[in-house]
């Protein structure tokens, strides 16, 4: 639960202060691994990774001072994949624009795609996803869901259930 950075064999749980919400827009369509890799470039070169490595270090710090806005707009600024990857995603610009133009902080992919998320101030996620709704083109058949942070987990809710 939480924001968790992992790193090597480790993990580091940030804090997170409530003010973060998250807008998930996920296809009906799927995306294999394999065709997600495939775009890539097979190296890059040292300026390429010495940016990838400056953004990382931003958001790291962004995400451990609660700084989201910083953390949504260096989210959109990946190098390594989403330049590659978002050619695969033909709906990209439409949740771009339309999660900029509703209030979000920033958008990206999740994980290799299709999904894509966005942060935005949590006491606005459900304005927000409205706005989205009713700007972006429902051809492109996205389930668009507005959460916040779980603390707690999926795994300590499930035993708190029982």
């Amino acid at each position: 639960g939480g924001i968790v950075l992992f790193e090597g064999d480790g993990f580091e749980r940030i804090p997170e202060n409530g003010a973060a919400g998250f807008i998930l827009f996920i296809p009906g369509s799927t995306l294999s691994t394999q065709k997600s890799r495939g775009v890539l470039p097979s190296g890059y070169d040292g300026n390429t990774l010495e940016t990838a490595r400056r953004l990382e270090r931003g958001m790291i710090k962004a995400l451990r001072e609660c700084d989201y806005e910083k953390a949504g707009a260096l989210m959109q600024k990946d190098v390594l994949h989403q330049p590659y990857r978002k050619s695969l995603v033909p709906y990209w610009d439409d949740v771009i624009a339309a999660s900029a133009a509703a209030g979000s902080w920033g958008t990206a992919l999740s994980g290799a795609g299709p999904a894509m998320i966005s942060i935005c101030p949590r006491e606005a996620v459900d304005v927000i996803v409205r706005r989205i709704k009713m700007s972006i083109d429902k051809k492109h058949g996205l389930n668009i869901i507005g959460c916040g942070v779980n603390g707690r987990g999926i795994y300590r809710a499930m035993q708190e259930k029982r």
